[in-house]
């Protein structure tokens, strides 16, 4: 324990962002466009090279509000972002990353030995 090269991940809760197409097309397009009418589905064009997973793009304001909002409420010092899998749109879990006490290296080596 001389040389303590632990970090503490402590992951918090789970904070889901879907749906964005539909965000993002109300955001830009306003009343023009209907969700519940399959003719006013958009169109969109491309410029640029999209990511691999070319992910809907989120309104910056809107993405830092939430993460302030991560980083008071569950005191979370680092985020996790990834792709949800069935809707357009983001997992966001909050991460409290810190150096290990002396305590927690203790209980972490123990746990390991008695397994």
């Amino acid at each position: 324990m001389e040389n303590n090269l632990y970090i503490v991940l402590d992951f918090k809760p789970i904070v889901e962002e879907s749906e964005l197409d539909f965000v993002l097309y109300d955001e830009v397009l306003g009343e023009n466009w209907d969700a519940d009418e399959v003719d006013t589905w958009p169109s969109e064009i491309f410029k640029g090279e999209p990511s691999q997973t070319a992910a809907v793009p989120i309104n910056i304001d809107k993405l830092i509000t939430m993460l302030q909002g991560i980083k008071a409420s569950q005191n979370a010092t680092h985020i996790c972002i990834e792709p949800h899998i069935d809707h357009q749109g983001y997992l966001l879990q909050g991460c409290e990353v810190s150096k290990a006490t002396g305590k927690e290296v203790e209980e972490y080596e123990s746990k390991i030995k008695s397994k």
